[in-house]
C-alpha cells in the first residue's frame, strides 16, 4: 500500500510510476489492461489516502490500483473490482458491527478484500468473526502475538 498524501496531480502519482519502472520490467507487478484483463504479479500496488482515482481508472495498462471506500461501495456508480481496487477500507470508527458485515459481504462479492483503520487492538475478534481480510494494527507486537495466540 501506497499512502497518498497528496492528490498525485502534484506530480507524485508520476513519480510512483517511475519508481515501479523496475519492477515493470521484471514482471513482479500485478497488472490490468483491457486486452489481457487481470494478471496476478508478486506486487500488487495500492494506493491509499488521496491516491487520484482519474489517473488510475485512466491507466490502461494500469499496475497500480485503488484503495476504495469500503461503505461506499454500492452507491458510487463505479462498477467496483479487483481490476480497479482489490482492497477497500472503512474507518472503524465510524462503522457498527453490523454495517460492517454487510460491507465485507458487499466487497467480498465483488471479489475485493476489506481492511478497518482506526480500530483498537481489542477489535481483532470482531474483525476475524466479520471476514474481514486484512488486521490493521499500530502496535505491530501486540497484533503477531494476538495471531500466534489465535491461529488455528
Amino acid at each position: 500500500m501506497i499512502d497518498f498524501k497528496t492528490g498525485g496531480d502534484d506530480g507524485t502519482y508520476d513519480a510512483l510510476v517511475s519508481a515501479l519502472a523496475p519492477l515493470r520490467d521484471a514482471g513482479h507487478l500485478t497488472t490490468w489492461s483491457s486486452a489481457g484483463g487481470l494478471v496476478q504479479g508478486a506486487v500488487t500496488v495500492v494506493g491509499t489516502g488521496e491516491t487520484p482515482l482519474q489517473k488510475v481508472l485512466d491507466a490502461d495498462p494500469r499496475d497500480i490500483f485503488y484503495d476504495a471506500g469500503l461503505d461506499s461501495l454500492p452507491d458510487s456508480g463505479i462498477e467496483w473490482g479487483p481490476d480497479i481496487a482489490p482492497l477497500a477500507s472503512a474507518d472503524w470508527g465510524n462503522t457498527d458491527k453490523d454495517a460492517a458485515q454487510e460491507h465485507v459481504d458487499d466487497a467480498h462479492s465483488r471479489g475485493i478484500k476489506t481492511r478497518f483503520w482506526n480500530a483498537g487492538d481489542g477489535d481483532r475478534q470482531t474483525f476475524l468473526d466479520i471476514g474481514s481480510d486484512f488486521l490493521n494494527s499500530d502496535d505491530l507486537q501486540a497484533a503477531k502475538d494476538w495471531i500466534a495466540e489465535h491461529a488455528a
